[in-house]
């Protein structure tokens, strides 16, 4: 059922389906690139054996992925491609840095600047540099993941996408599903 609301409009989840997606990975980088700070990173070289690990907490009340899930993940990473990743998480969790096992294994930490308006796109852009991904089930992740999607660099998402939901398909060459 369609019913406009003015002239903003929302929807949501429809895209979250691979078939929608198959074709529009160009598309995407075409429009996103109007943005010189995501163009930047788009053509930038990116950091060699550099991961983005996104952990997603807030308003994920009851989907969000436990601890022991990301850790395995970098586990998955480092045996696959050497102790010297550098692992560069992103996090909306103010709190992150409490766990002390996830410490240990990041290089950076990346968290929001609410002051700041442009940080949605600092941040993205940031992501865009890496070499492999580790993303929660968020679409802020997917995204960088998708556009940096090449087959050559491993990008790690949870199994299933969400636990109280349909399940999304959403894994392409290149994707590796990790069980939650």
């Amino acid at each position: 059922e369609n019913k406009v609301h003015g002239y903003l409009n929302s929807f949501i989840g429809i895209w979250q389906d691979k078939k929608y997606l198959k074709d529009s990975q160009s598309f995407l980088i075409e429009h996103l690139s109007k943005n010189t700070t995501i163009n930047k990173s788009i053509k930038k070289n990116i950091n060699k054996n550099s991961v983005m690990l996104h952990i997603r907490k807030a308003n994920y009340v009851g989907e969000e992925l436990n601890l022991d899930h990301y850790l395995n993940c970098i586990k998955y990473i480092k045996n696959k491609h050497g102790d010297n990743t550098i692992i560069n998480l992103f996090s909306d969790y103010m709190n992150i840095t409490k766990y002390k096992d996830l410490m240990e294994r990041v290089d950076s930490v990346n968290l929001p600047d609410n002051n700041n308006p442009e940080d949605v796109i600092n941040t993205f852009s940031k992501m865009l540099q890496n070499e492999h991904f580790i993303i929660s089930n968020s679409t802020y992740s997917y995204m960088a993941a998708f556009i940096k999607n090449s087959e050559r660099n491993p990008i790690l998402m949870p199994k299933p996408w969400m636990v109280y939901k349909k399940n999304k398909l959403l894994n392409f060459p290149g994707f590796t599903e990790i069980e939650r």
